[in-house]
């Protein structure tokens, strides 16, 4: 089994423990409840994922992750930012980048993404670089507020490091992806691995947070 095989079985298991913390932290919980639901259906995309890896459907992989997986994982995270801040302009600049986020999906759909094309990296782009700018506003609410004083009982705040880790890591090759998977498939490998091992500890420090602020 090669390294990335490892890896992603590695993801894929932290990823099941993730939907079970949750579910044993949550299940009685409504305001909460819908991390049961994303977790789940995390773990439900990478049952897909592998399905069609095994029937080596390659155009259904790729429009399920790029405008299935993709999107639905950052709507969520905006709609999640957005139930916890208070200020109106945090709100609206969130209720904008779910607008735009939409939009660039569709346009790229449209017009930019071909038989060629692997990834979403325009509108990917855009979300990474909206969803960004919304964890800094968290996180300066945080530092500027008494929460502060016991920041590692909240869990939005190991939320927010687990994607901040992610997103911010994975970002400028992510972008550039389709580039560099045509001139440098080599130094892609090793992002691939690099990415993978990012994406267990964003699952890992989420799993944290949920035993560590679970709720009494």
């Amino acid at each position: 089994m090669s390294t990335i095989s490892s890896l992603r079985t590695v993801l894929n298991i932290i990823e099941a423990l993730t939907f079970i913390i949750a579910l044993y932290c949550y299940k009685g919980n409504k305001s909460h409840r819908k991390f049961i639901f994303y977790f789940a259906f995390i773990v439900f995309s990478e049952m897909i994922g592998k399905i069609f890896d095994i029937y080596r459907y390659l155009e259904l992989t790729k429009y399920w992750y790029n405008f299935i997986v993709i999107p639905t994982e950052f709507f969520f995270w905006y709609f999640f930012l957005l139930t916890n801040f208070k200020k109106k302009k945090e709100k609206l600049i969130v209720k904008i980048g779910i607008l735009l986020l939409t939009c660039s999906f569709i346009i790229e759909w449209m017009f930019f993404y071909d038989a060629k094309a692997v990834f979403v990296s325009l509108s990917y782009t855009f979300g990474n670089l909206v969803l960004l700018l919304l964890i800094l506003i968290y996180f300066k609410q945080l530092i500027h507020s008494k929460r502060i004083l016991n920041f590692d009982k909240e869990l939005e705040f190991w939320l927010c490091s687990g994607l901040l880790l992610f997103y911010l890591g994975t970002f400028p090759v992510f972008g550039l992806y389709n580039y560099f998977l045509d001139n440098y498939p080599n130094d892609l490998k090793m992002f691939y691995i690099f990415m993978l091992v990012l994406n267990c500890l964003m699952y890992t420090l989420f799993s944290i947070g949920m035993l560590w602020t679970k709720p009494k």
